[in-house]
């Protein structure tokens, strides 16, 4: 039974639901708190291995910065650190070949949000939907910033948190590498038919990683895909589970079902991955 602390308690947490809704909405870029930091470094593997376990099963493996990682030509590493309560280190990876970041897109608010994300919007729908124009203007001021500049707000925001600390070839690189971000990005938000995503698939490398069912374990049989252009880009994924739930999303354009079967069908060269054995 619910008591009148139970209510209060609810009702305190509307102002929040309401402010996190507005940014989920927005996607208004962090404001970073942010400094070089000159003594991040790893004087042996077993430090290294101590802080991975430190880690191990955080969504952000920026933390960790592998000895192998640290001597690798191609691979330009920008040690840092943010205030959140403290100074927090972690790391900016960038292929130098590519000139895009690794496994370091969450500093341009990237990321998969979860189902949490998803409660979050749809309760908050009640207020943003009187504020559903200015929320417009707002994220038509950012993206219009956004086309001018070639580079995201996020990544803008980015850089001024750095401003003046890092050496001029640094930030220079790191301006490019941003630049090169965002017109990938909006690449990826390219929406597609059906045929033009077949077209485009037949292009691509696919590789299938795959789950069969297994009482104790995976009750319902798995497969997932991932495609890849020629220039290595996961350009497209999908997730299947048993005969139902048939999802493949090709740039920014989503299929399901009967379309997504024909999708997985589409491709240049394949390569299956089975993990039934490993998780008997």
């Amino acid at each position: 039974m619910r008591t009148i602390r139970d209510t209060l308690r609810d009702v305190a947490k509307i102002p929040l639901i309401a402010l996190a809704g507005i940014q989920l909405w927005v996607d208004p870029p962090r404001r970073w708190k942010l400094r070089v930091n000159k003594d991040y470094d790893f004087r042996s593997q077993e430090q290294a291995d101590e802080l991975a376990k430190l880690f191990a099963g955080k969504t952000n493996t920026n933390y960790v910065l592998p000895v192998s990682l640290a001597s690798d030509p191609n691979v330009k590493v920008i040690r840092l650190e943010y205030w959140r309560k403290s100074w927090v280190p972690f790391i900016v990876k960038i292929d130098l070949e590519k000139k895009r970041l690794i496994d370091s897109a969450w500093v341009l608010g990237k990321g998969h949000r979860g189902s949490g994300g998803i409660g979050v919007g749809l309760l908050s729908l009640p207020v943003i939907l009187p504020l559903a124009p200015i929320l417009f203007l707002i994220n038509l001021g950012y993206y219009t910033m956004e086309r001018k500049r070639g580079i995201s707000r996020h990544a803008l925001a980015f850089l001024r948190a750095l401003e003046g600390q890092l050496d001029k070839e640094t930030e220079e690189l790191l301006v490019e590498v941003f630049k090169n971000e965002w017109v990938l990005g909006q690449y990826m938000k390219r929406l597609v038919t059906l045929e033009q995503a077949k077209e485009f698939l037949r292009l691509c490398k696919l590789n299938e990683e795959y789950v069969s069912a297994n009482i104790d374990i995976c009750k319902t049989e798995g497969r997932a895909f991932h495609w890849f252009d020629d220039q290595g880009e996961n350009v497209a994924n999908g997730n299947f589970y048993g005969q139902r739930d048939h999802y493949v999303w090709v740039l920014g354009s989503q299929f399901e079902d009967e379309q997504a079967d024909a999708l997985v069908e589409c491709y240049e060269s394949k390569e299956l991955i089975d993990y039934s054995e490993r998780v008997k």
